[in-house]
């Protein structure tokens, strides 16, 4: 009978324990927990989440955000795994066309196949967003499937982190494009640090206008995201639509419409620097009115590249807040998602 006793205390404490540990882990991840939940597969190597509450966006800031994808990397893993997994993030390159019109921002990304993420996030402390993400950037291959497995949906939460365009709640549209140069940006004025990525994702959580954009961007050293030189399109719900370029610890803006991927700033020491085709894709771009047309006409299967294909084209409308996609140039099939 004493034996018996023990014995079912130490099994008490275990499942208390147990309890304990189950109760720790489950609010240490709740937030993540109800993310994952919601990853589901779109398309054929297409997948979108929806995340409600903190990212930890706001505590990255606050101990100074990140220069190097590697910085990010290091933080999103504490933060979304609890340090029990690193990664690594690759270089890439890329070309990207942008035509804004009226109410709709358009935009292609063209790169070789890989895994897309669509990513809907409301903030506690920010604005609602729809944003774009090429999984592979993230390092973890381009086979990489987020709902193969609890660590694999995990891990692709770090998506939020790396939008490569989006819009938000307030009609603010951003756009990352790439611009051929071994230039890169690498901002030293004494402030906070952002890569490309992240910045992208503080406009889309903070700002309503252009004009608020520009002054998040003027707030922080901007660093190149995967060792590339990069200008971001802006638009808002105004109309005003501008490119934001960077050379040294200056920033120039440009009133434009059209976005591709050389330098529109005559301003910058590297006015028109970028590949030749991205110039031909412009003057393609100016010849049209209608947004779908546009990015239809400058897809990579009618351009002479070196890229595989559009991985995906976008219509952000600015009115509604909605993003309507079309994936590896096939316009027969859309995808709308509104917030």
């Amino acid at each position: 009978m004493k034996i018996k006793n023990i014995l079912l205390s130490i099994v008490s404490i275990l499942l208390i324990l147990l309890l304990i540990i189950f109760c720790f882990l489950y609010f240490k991840f709740k937030v993540q927990l109800s993310a994952i939940k919601t990853i589901e597969c779109v398309d054929d190597n297409v997948f979108s989440l929806t995340y409600r509450g903190s990212c930890g966006f706001d505590e990255f800031l606050i101990c100074g955000g990140a220069k190097t994808d590697s910085e990010v990397a290091s933080y999103l893993t504490e933060f979304l795994s609890g340090g029990f997994y690193k990664s690594n993030v690759d270089s890439i390159d890329t070309g990207c066309s942008v035509f804004v019109k009226d109410e709709i921002f358009a935009r292609n990304f063209d790169w070789v196949d890989a895994p897309i993420m669509i990513t809907k996030t409301y903030p506690d402390d920010g604005y609602s967003s729809i944003a774009t993400c090429n999984l592979s950037f993230l390092g973890f291959g381009d086979d990489f499937d987020p709902t193969s497995s609890f660590v694999s949906s995990l891990l692709s939460l770090a998506s939020i982190y790396v939008p490569l365009d989006g819009i938000n709640e307030k009609g603010l549209c951003v756009s990352d494009l790439v611009v051929d140069t071994p230039i890169l940006i690498d901002q030293d004025k004494g402030k906070a640090d952002l890569t490309i990525t992240t910045l992208i994702r503080l406009l889309l959580d903070k700002a309503a206008t252009v004009d608020e954009a520009l002054e998040l961007i003027n707030s922080y050293d901007i660093h190149s995201s995967a060792s590339m030189m990069h200008h971001l399109a802006i638009s808002d719900r105004s109309g005003r639509s501008i490119v934001v370029e960077f050379y040294e610890n200056e920033v120039y803006v440009t009133q434009s419409n059209i976005v591709t991927n050389f330098f529109l700033s005559d301003e910058c020491p590297l006015y028109l620097m970028g590949s030749e085709q991205s110039k031909k894709r412009y003057e393609i771009l100016q010849s049209k009115e209608i947004p779908l047309d546009a990015i239809q006409a400058v897809i990579q299967s009618n351009m002479d590249s070196d890229y595989e294909l559009t991985l995906w084209s976008v219509l952000f409308n600015k009115a509604k807040s909605s993003a309507t996609y079309y994936f590896r140039e096939n316009f027969d099939k859309e995808y709308t998602f509104s917030l």
